[in-house]
């Protein structure tokens, strides 16, 4: 989707980069914190006491870190992809909303991580709407985050130079996803012991 939402495509198809991100960002977010609401009443109504929550929040943790240290960077997920001719066909709001719903959705793309998983149990776990809320609202607003790169992307230099240095650091990635993953989710179980 970097090369797909750049400033550098945007351009070509006569939009403005900065809408199309921040549509996609509101799409995100929006569906990512409804998703979580929802999730967060079912998980309200389950026969769990706190502290079952928190220690099943803290095995996912786990889990999810090294899933996705030994898996990375397989699909653990659906293989749809988001229909980047979208961009062709409806304007740039419209697109950056569509596009945004489907990665706020969490699984109506292609996943590639243990977290995207850990994050809708953690809505679950949470117990409480509002909080299970957040977190789907901060997920979708770190999946969103990934266009903004593409801002700087200006000329097909710019690009072939993106394309290499993400060849180039894939390998890193799957430390700092892991590193990151294992951190934020410490945030899902704070609320879970509050719960």
């Amino acid at each position: 989707m970097l090369g797909s939402i750049s400033l550098l495509g945007e351009r070509a198809r006569g939009r403005r980069w900065a809408v199309t991100v921040l549509a996609l960002a509101f799409g995100a977010i929006a569906a990512g914190a409804s998703m979580g609401f929802g999730l967060g009443l079912v998980g309200g109504e389950l026969p769990l006491r706190p502290g079952i929550r928190t220690l099943l929040m803290t095995l996912l943790i786990g889990v999810v870190v090294v899933a996705d240290l030994v898996w990375l960077p397989r699909r653990v997920g659906p293989l749809r992809q988001v229909n980047d001719q979208w961009l062709g066909v409806y304007r740039g709001w419209v697109a950056g909303v569509g596009f945004g719903v489907q990665l706020g959705l969490a699984v109506a793309t292609v996943v590639i991580s243990a977290t995207t998983y850990v994050v809708i149990a953690a809505m679950i776990l949470v117990g409480d709407p509002s909080e299970a809320a957040l977190i789907g609202a901060l997920y979708g607003g770190v999946r969103a985050a990934s266009v903004l790169p593409g801002g700087v992307i200006k000329n097909p230099r710019d690009l072939a130079r993106a394309d290499r240095l993400l060849t180039l650091t894939d390998g890193t990635a799957r430390f700092v996803v892991a590193g990151a993953t294992g951190t934020w989710l410490l945030v899902a179980l704070a609320l879970t012991e509050r719960s």
